[in-house]
C-alpha cells in the first residue's frame, strides 16, 4: 500500500506574512506536492502488469481506506495476516513481508533494501519503540491513500476509454463491412434475369 516519499515541508508561516497569502503558499504546495507524486507513482508501477480484476481490487480496497472504519479494518486485516507472533505489533521482519507482498502484487516497482525499509520504519514508528503499533501503521496509511489512489485510477479510466474507441472502431468497421456488401451483391431484379433461359 505504502511507499516513503521524503519530501520537504514547507517553511513556516512567520509574523510578516499575512493568513491569506499563507494559505495561498499552502495551497500551492499542496499541488506541487501531489503533482510531484503522480509523477512518482507512474514511474514506480507497472499498470500494464495488472489485469483490470486486480486493478478495480486495488481502487476499491484504496477508496474503502479513505474512511475511518474502512482504514481501520484494513490495518486490522494487515496485522491479522503479517503479525506472526500475536504480540499486536510488527517488527521489521513483518512490515518488510508486508511490503513485499503489495509491492509484488501491486507491481510497485521499489527495491526493498535494508537502507529504504529502515527509513519507512523510522518514519512510522513515532514513539521510536521499534514496533509499529496499528495506531501507527493507520496513521501512516492515512497519509498515503490519497496519494496512491488517482494514479490507479486514472489508469482505470484511460482502459475504460480505450475499450470505448475499439468498440467504436469495431462498429465502424462492421458498417463498413455490411455496406461494401450491400453496395456489390446483386439486386433480386438481377438475379431472376440472370435465372431466365436464353432464347434458342
Amino acid at each position: 500500500v505504502v511507499f516513503f516519499l521524503m519530501i520537504r515541508r514547507p517553511p513556516r508561516s512567520t509574523q510578516g506574512v499575512s493568513s491569506a497569502a499563507s494559505d495561498v503558499y499552502k495551497r500551492q504546495y499542496q499541488r506541487r506536492v501531489h503533482g510531484i507524486a503522480q509523477v512518482i507513482m507512474e514511474k514506480i508501477v507497472k499498470y500494464a502488469e495488472l489485469s483490470n480484476e486486480k486493478l478495480d481490487q486495488i481502487i476499491a480496497m484504496l477508496q474503502s481506506s479513505k474512511s475511518e472504519e474502512g482504514l481501520s479494518k484494513q490495518v486490522e486485516e494487515i496485522f491479522k495476516e503479517f503479525d506472526k507472533d500475536k504480540n499486536g505489533v510488527l517488527d521489521r521482519k513483518e512490515i518488510r513481508q508486508f511490503l513485499g507482498k503489495i509491492y509484488t502484487e501491486w507491481k510497485l516497482v521499489i527495491p526493498l533494501t535494508d537502507e529504504f525499509l529502515d527509513d519507512l520504519f523510522t518514519g512510522i514508528d513515532k514513539d521510536h519503540n521499534n514496533k509499529i503499533s496499528p495506531d501507527e501503521l493507520k496513521m501512516y496509511l492515512n497519509k498515503y491513500v490519497l496519494t496512491l489512489l488517482p494514479g490507479f485510477e486514472k489508469e482505470k479510466a484511460k482502459r475504460g476509454a480505450k475499450k470505448e474507441q475499439d468498440l467504436t472502431l469495431l462498429n465502424q468497421y462492421i458498417f463498413q463491412y455490411y455496406a461494401c456488401l450491400l453496395y456489390t451483391s446483386p439486386s433480386p431484379r438481377d438475379l431472376s434475369t440472370s435465372r431466365m433461359p436464353s432464347s434458342a
